[in-house]
């Protein structure tokens, strides 16, 4: 897939993100327009276990071994436990103490990341990897370090996840929606409840170019949650969804099609 999808849309969804397959065993999801710092923070609050690899050039953090190539490889958690995220961000960063915004942090290049399994040693990423994640998307996973997920930010509102398990996927819609919902209906009013199994199912692999749109509506009587599937061309809608909800929280009732 290419990084950068160009595609004019006619109105803005409230969330817009393409899944797509990226060889036998891994799928790509690509967020537009996000808080990638909330991404970031969010991926570093995910119960998975073993390390992390910072694969762009970065200062060696005390705890973390350096990379042939530049970033380094630390425990997770272990080494960098104790950390708050933070704090962690800006190791992530090569800043100091205090909070880094990626939009501020003056990134040369897009941040990519990779948690991978205890046993796993700096020397293993030698001849293993891409030179870039986004150079070669169906290689990301596909490594000797045989990852479990990967994460790439490019600090201006997109950013990359990789992974095998949709579930694991899913995790990265859920909160972005959260947050347009708490900001479509208040901060006040009662939020439905996202069925996983709903979410997951947003996780299937599309077309390559086609882009996901959510878009919210505060009907009279109930919520509406629009899901439109765009071709390549932007234009061609190829399938519509619409998820409803009761306007006093409940939960979404999903797959109304037509």
């Amino acid at each position: 897939m290419n990084a950068a999808l160009p595609i004019s849309l006619r109105r803005a969804p409230d969330l817009c993100f393409g899944v797509y397959a990226e060889g036998p065993e891994a799928l790509s999801l690509y967020l537009h327009e996000i808080d990638d710092d909330d991404v970031l923070r969010g991926a570093l609050e995910l119960p998975v276990a073993g390390q992390i690899a910072v694969l762009t050039p970065s200062p060696t953090p005390a705890g973390a071994r350096a990379l042939p190539g530049g970033g380094w490889l630390g425990a997770w958690p272990g080494a960098l436990d104790g950390h708050d995220t933070d704090a962690l961000v800006s190791l992530l960063l090569g800043h100091g103490p205090g909070i880094v915004r990626l939009r501020t942090a003056g990134l040369r290049g897009p941040l990519e990341l990779l948690w991978v399994g205890a046993d796993v040693q700096p020397e293993d990423f030698i001849d293993t990897l891409p030179a870039s994640l986004l150079l070669s998307p169906e290689e990301a996973l596909a490594s000797a370090v045989t990852p479990r997920l990967g994460l790439v930010l490019s600090g201006d509102g997109e950013a990359v996840v990789f992974a095998r398990d949709p579930a694991l996927l899913g995790l990265f819609i859920r909160e972005p929606l959260a947050q347009n919902l708490r900001a479509a209906f208040g901060a006040g009013a009662p939020l439905p409840e996202l069925p996983v199994a709903a979410v997951e199912a947003l996780m299937a692999p599309m077309d390559e170019g086609a882009l996901r749109e959510l878009s919210l509506e505060d009907r009279a009587r109930y919520r509406a949650l629009r899901i439109e599937e765009r071709e390549a061309d932007g234009e061609t809608v190829h399938q519509r969804a619409l998820w409803v909800a009761p306007r006093d929280g409940g939960a979404w009732r999903a797959g109304w099609s037509w």
